[in-house]
């Protein structure tokens, strides 16, 4: 084999390499199925997440997204814990996800965090692991 066509073999394998190498947290573009479900709480059986995409935004109407918007709500089983019935707004880019919970006594809870798919080429969004400066870690799972 010659030398040329030999450091052409190896240029282009290194290349190759190199383009298709993401990093371990986010394996290539995603894009995001719908997530929109009521997410437990881990370790809290009466605490939970609703999330959903905007109702009202056409932009979901044509399916998966690789970024966006999410609301919701947080709930609680007991009616007079303060987790209880409280709006929660933010947005996804890929695999991160941040939001944040408006409490009733005009606490804002901010949750910052990474989804969770079945496989790199099962997106469907099996956990999401999340942590908060007012209250720690949370992880929600379906």
């Amino acid at each position: 084999m010659k030398k040329s066509s030999l450091l052409k073999i190896i240029t282009f394998t290194l290349l190759a390499g190199i383009t298709s190498c993401g990093s371990s947290d986010s394996p290539g573009t995603i894009f995001i199925p719908d997530f929109t479900a009521t997410w437990p709480v881990e370790g809290d059986e009466d605490y939970f997440m609703n999330l959903q995409y905007p109702s009202n935004d056409t932009k979901y109407d044509n399916g998966p997204l690789h970024s966006g918007e999410i609301l919701g709500e947080e709930q609680h089983n007991d009616g007079d814990d303060p987790r209880h019935n409280n709006i929660l707004k933010g947005i996804f880019n890929g695999l991160d996800i941040e939001f944040t919970i408006e409490r009733e006594n005009g606490d804002k809870i901010e949750y910052k965090g990474k989804m969770t798919p079945i496989s790199e080429t099962n997106h469907f969004i099996v956990k999401i692991s999340l942590n908060s400066p007012q209250e720690g870690a949370m992880v929600l799972s379906r």
